[in-house]
């Protein structure tokens, strides 16, 4: 039977410097990165086919010849993960890569792009993980996957068999098309052992880019914040709200414009608003403050197709609702999607006094990106 002991004492991450490292080849020590933990300097060995696997050396610089400051973790076997960014989104990359004839290493297109969210939500399913790991190690042949981890709506895991060789599949749908990437449970048992340093390194460059990307910042409440960020060449007005540590503010709704349960958001929660949008909504400011006096729950103000304005009453509170909608395939009616936020009358009172403020750096920002 196969034991994640076994495979984690089997795994050698000290005979290079480091696991993680970058193009530009700065190199962080192991020992800082796994609290101090001996590794020996032992070769993996493949308990599914009882064989040594081989790890490859360190990647070259990319292939366009540029720096990148992305952090590799190299799996083995040519299967590099990679946390970047991109349009300020933090990205972690699993992906297969391989040497052209010029000695050139390159990605293949077998591969999976986790978000900062799929990343905390892959951590909670490895236990789960590891039991379908250990059903199937005591098979031998070919077994298709008999559960799947769904760590987004379209992003899942699942294990299975192939040539007695046990596997842990990701795949990713978008627009239809399906990738995927296979690791061994050697690269898996090697992807957990980095998962604290790999998150360490997230939240690090999550942190670092919004610092960096933050114009003009205002505060709505206790845990609402309102934010002119400019990202490349992309600038936005973002409302969000974060976990609150202390009692939430009564009467705070969930997130759906749809009635539910009294409590802080579990996850930071919100909307960018696009320039465009943003100009609609501060062109079209006297027909909502009268329908927040009239109360009128049917005002709808369209900021764009799938994004729109309303009012929302909940628990005696009122609250304007900045909120993307979306159509499922075969219905005609829309419904709320998880991008927008719901503000009290206090935090929007705070939002409409600071829209000059926003605005302004919001135009600043837009002038400064068109003369790049």
């Amino acid at each position: 039977k196969r034991s994640s002991s076994i495979i984690s004492r089997g795994i050698n991450v000290s005979f290079r410097q480091s696991v993680f490292m970058n193009h530009s080849r700065t190199f962080v020590g192991a020992k800082s990165l796994f609290n101090g933990i001996n590794y020996t300097k032992r070769t993996p060995f493949n308990i599914a086919t009882r064989s040594c696997v081989t790890l490859p050396p360190s990647p070259p610089p990319p292939a366009s010849g540029q720096q990148s400051d992305d952090v590799v973790i190299e799996l083995g076997n040519e299967l590099v993960a990679t946390i970047g960014q991109f349009k300020g989104n933090v990205l972690v990359h699993i992906r297969q890569y391989f040497y052209d004839q010029e000695k050139v290493r390159r990605p293949t297109k077998r591969g999976v792009t986790l978000r900062v969210v799929d990343i905390e939500r892959l951590e909670t399913f490895f236990d789960d993980i590891d039991g379908d790991i250990a059903r199937l190690s005591t098979e031998s042949g070919d077994f298709d996957a008999k559960l799947e981890f769904a760590i987004a709506p379209n992003r899942k895991v699942s294990v299975f068999m192939q040539s007695s060789v046990v596997y842990v599949n990701f795949t990713q749908t978008t627009n239809e098309i399906v990738r995927s990437v296979a690791l061994t449970v050697e690269q898996y048992e090697l992807l957990k052992h980095c998962y604290e340093g790999l998150k360490e390194n997230v939240s690090s460059l999550s942190k670092s880019l919004s610092e960096a990307a933050t114009v003009y910042e205002v505060k709505l409440s206790e845990w609402t914040t309102a934010k002119v960020l400019k990202l490349d060449r992309n600038c936005m007005i973002d409302i969000r709200k974060v976990p609150n540590p202390s009692s939430p503010p009564t009467g705070q709704p969930n997130q759906s414009n749809q009635p539910g349960h009294t409590q802080a958001p579990a996850k930071t929660s919100g909307i960018a608003i696009r320039p465009a949008e943003w100009e609609t909504l501060i062109y079209n400011l006297p027909p909502l403050y009268k329908a927040i006096k009239d109360g009128d729950l049917n005002y709808k103000l369209a900021l764009n197709e799938q994004r729109q304005v309303a009012l929302n009453y909940y628990k005696d509170i009122w609250f304007v609702g900045i909120r993307e909608y979306y159509t499922p395939a075969g219905e005609s009616s829309p419904r709320p999607g998880k991008r927008g936020i719901n503000l009290r009358m206090d935090e929007w009172a705070v939002l409409a006094k600071e829209m000059k403020n926003l605005t302004s750096h919001l135009r600043i920002a837009i002038g400064q990106v068109t003369k790049m």
